[in-house]
């Protein structure tokens, strides 16, 4: 089992679990501020599919407008630090979350939310 703990890499936490997973299971400890995500088109995507025009952020009724986007069985997304992709890993253990802006915060919880959606186990989710 590929298992991350997303929290203080140095933590006794963190050195405990890898202590008890040892022999069977390969631990992997991030800190949140590592956490990216990108999003793109799927490298096998046909050319038709791409937009001819960039999509207009706003409509004239103020809403936001995504027609000409490609439809998601297009659209290649994910989620990693530096070192690895999160949705490998067959569970993600979340600890301490480190303080931050509204933006940081609500992008980890984001992030957390879309990997529980792509159906990996995520241990004291949000």
């Amino acid at each position: 089992m590929r298992l991350a703990i997303l929290g203080n890499p140095d933590s006794w936490y963190a050195q405990d679990v890898r202590r008890a997973a040892a022999d069977r299971h390969e631990v992997v400890a991030l800190p949140f501020s590592e956490i990216q995500a990108a999003l793109g088109m799927r490298p096998d995507a046909p050319p038709s599919a791409i937009p001819n025009e960039p999509p207009r952020p706003h409509s004239p009724a103020g809403t936001h407008s995504l027609s000409n986007l490609p439809t998601n069985s297009l659209i290649n997304s994910s989620i990693s630090t530096a070192e690895c992709r999160l949705d490998h890993f067959d569970a993600v253990l979340v600890r301490t979350m480190p303080p931050g802006s509204l933006e940081q915060v609500v992008f980890r919880m984001d992030t957390l939310a879309r990997l529980e959606a792509a159906g990996v186990l995520v241990v004291n989710s949000p």
